[in-house]
């Protein structure tokens, strides 16, 4: 792919514009935030061919907006995640931190079941920029890792009652099928590509053949009062393959945190907290 920087633009073309409409005519609007704690594990090859395991910590911003104008059963969706590990070598004698902050945005559309379970298809833009750092490292010590992608994404809620208490579980799950990524090659300084101004072929079209993820997400909304306790389980994975060099980056976290649910009833965007979660 010659020109994978058009990618770029046709995604932030598309999903720019689309989260200023959506914030500007949504009824109702979701908000959660979740903060994570699990395992991590991370080999990078351009740095160092062993595995790396250790903690991984997140933090994860989620709102949804209905999109009455779009016709029932429209919302958006959008993720901000903060993702930070610090895992060790086999050995236990090195150390290789890693961080990534990541937006995903996009269209859902509902297909209800019947009245508890309710089915969710769609598509997101997803931009990623991280960094992965190996502390023995002399020449390169560091890689950063920036992407952007196209996913598709699908949700399914189920929500019953337990006495007069209403639960809401819920499972998504998203994987990217079209993007672009930075990827060095192997033994290619940062001073080669950037002082030096060696950059052909170290951005690379990303599909299934070359670049592999996924994200699941499992949660349960639990009210209390006029606010609702979510509790999840999240995972994050993800593997490329370019230059002769592989990436694995994955995670595997439990989550709490707390969601709200609002409706605006005034044109200048007043709204009213209705306490429990609905989709």
């Amino acid at each position: 792919m010659k020109r994978p920087h058009k990618l770029i633009t046709i995604i932030a073309l598309f999903i720019l514009p689309l989260i200023s409409y959506a914030q500007e005519n949504s009824s109702s609007i979701l908000t959660s935030t979740m903060f994570g704690v699990g395992s991590a594990t991370i080999q990078d090859t351009y740095l160092s061919p062993l595995y790396y395991e250790g903690a991984g910590f997140q933090i994860l911003h989620e709102r949804v907006y209905s999109l009455p104008k779009w016709g029932e059963g429209f919302s958006f969706q959008q993720f901000l995640k903060l993702n930070i590990a610090s895992t060790e070598n086999p050995a236990q004698n090195n150390t290789t931190t890693g961080g990534t902050l990541s937006y995903q945005g996009g269209v859902l559309y509902k297909i209800p079941i019947d009245t508890r379970i309710k089915l969710y298809a769609g598509g997101q833009a997803e931009g990623v920029v991280g960094f992965i750092h190996n502390q023995r490292n002399g020449n390169n010590p560091a890689t950063a890792k920036v992407m952007a992608n196209l996913r598709i994404s699908a949700m399914a809620t189920y929500q019953f009652n337990i006495k007069e208490y209403p639960i809401l579980l819920r499972a998504s799950v998203s994987t990217p099928f079209a993007g672009v990524y930075f990827a060095p090659k192997f033994g290619q300084s940062y001073y080669e590509i950037f002082g030096l101004g060696n950059k052909h072929g170290v951005v690379k079209f990303g599909s299934f053949h070359n670049h592999t993820a996924l994200n699941g997400l499992f949660t349960v909304d639990l009210p209390i009062k006029r606010s609702t306790i979510r509790l999840g389980y999240l995972y994050d994975g993800m593997k490329t393959e370019a230059n002769y060099i592989s990436t694995l980056i994955s995670t595997h976290s439990l989550l709490i945190g707390y969601a709200k649910s609002f409706t605006v009833i005034s044109p200048k965007r007043r709204n009213r907290d209705v306490g429990q979660i609905y989709y």
